[in-house]
């Protein structure tokens, strides 16, 4: 292999990142009995994010089928579920996804939305034996005119009342008697499934609380799954101002790209421009001979003969790579990166007109850098 040849993609670096990743999904998702699935329809998400943030805050970890929530350094922080390696990457359908997340949790938090039907994830949760807590968020927990039904218990708390069904998993009793009632019921006033109702009746650790007031949340998960004894995470290489990129930093993609950016910007100035266009740039310069690429001291010379003041050479001497030399499919991630200042990049128009991008690392990005290797 000559030096026009070296690979797309550094596999030693790439296998680095996969260590790297795997450590940071093994950091989130912690022990088995703190972690909590919250799981909903796709409109409930906004509710999905409160509690697993509370969650978190009570040192639990809040598993979901976009990201795991965990208390790090005191905030908490999110990584994206499809970087866990025992999750997404394994998955072609989410019922698959759901149902692994469900498994590895000890309990499961599921919020219902009108007229959904949750079936499958109620389902797998009463066949699993899961300590389920069903959230019903309706226009009042209790009735006024037409009173509650005798089976409501209203609960009040800081913050507000909440209610839950207490309808007892041994009496056999069935939806479609409550059905027959006159009394409200805030679970039937939600049109939600009553088959899915019906598993609360017989899952002996299932239960379903009715909201009108988000604020009341906090007061529920403070009761069902109190702040944990379990020392708290200290990653002391995390600064705060990379600490609020929690969810691109913690990628491989993003791994990878730094990891692969610092290798290159310890290297020759010649070997960051990657080798298509080092190679359009050379065989149309005079003087050039294919025999010079097996030579990394020739070619390096012959640059610095002719083209050491002409774009990119000019650049890359002064610290930049080449992007295409990192991987292709990395511009995203480095408009990113250089939008929350990691990294400086430079579009650049060189020899015979080929143009680029050229990217330099900053001090953000050399912190970074720091703390993957601490890991």
């Amino acid at each position: 292999m000559t030096i026009l040849e070296t690979p797309a993609i550094d596999s030693e670096v790439e296998e680095v990142a996969k260590q790297k990743i795997r450590t940071l999904a093994q950091t989130f998702l912690g022990d088995f009995v703190e972690r909590v699935a919250v799981l909903g329809a796709f409109d409930t998400w906004p509710y999905i994010d409160h509690i697993s943030r509370k969650l978190a805050l009570n040192n639990h970890v809040a598993v979901t089928s976009r990201y795991l929530y965990r208390l790090i350094n005191g905030k908490v922080l999110r990584m994206r579920t499809q970087e866990h390696p025992g999750f997404a990457p394994q998955f072609h359908f989410m019922g698959a996804l759901l149902d692994q997340i469900i498994s590895d949790c000890s309990a499961v938090i599921i919020n219902f939305s009108v007229s959904a039907g949750h079936f499958i994830e109620i389902d797998w949760c009463y066949k699993k034996s899961k300590k389920t807590l069903g959230v019903a968020y309706v226009r009042a927990t209790s009735g006024l005119e037409q009173g509650s039904c005798e089976n409501l218990r209203v609960i009040e708390t800081d913050d507000g009342f909440y209610s839950m069904c207490q309808i007892d998993s041994a009496d056999g009793h069935t939806v479609w008697e409550c059905m027959k009632k006159t009394s409200y019921c805030p679970f039937i006033s939600q049109d939600i499934s009553k088959n899915v109702i019906e598993y609360f009746f017989r899952g002996r650790d299932m239960e379903m609380v009715a909201i009108e007031n988000i604020e009341v949340l906090s007061s529920i998960l403070n009761t069902k799954h109190p702040v944990s004894n379990i020392p708290s995470i200290e990653m002391k290489k995390l600064g705060f101002d990379i600490m609020k990129d929690d969810e691109t930093i913690f990628t491989r993609d993003c791994i990878y790209f730094i990891l692969m950016l610092d290798k290159l910007s310890k290297s020759s100035y010649v070997n960051r421009l990657s080798p298509i266009k080092k190679m359009a740039i050379l065989q149309k310069t005079q003087g050039w001979s294919d025999s010079i690429s097996s030579n990394l001291n020739r070619l390096r010379y012959f640059v610095s003969k002719h083209l050491r003041d002409e774009e990119p050479f000019k650049s890359l001497k002064e610290g930049f790579v080449d992007i295409d030399n990192i991987g292709i499919n990395f511009r995203d991630l480095a408009l990113f990166l250089k939008d929350k200042e990691y990294v400086e990049l430079k579009k650049i128009e060189g020899v015979n007109g080929l143009e680029g991008f050229l990217v330099k690392m900053k001090t953000k990005a050399k912190k970074l850098v720091k703390f993957y290797r601490s890991l």
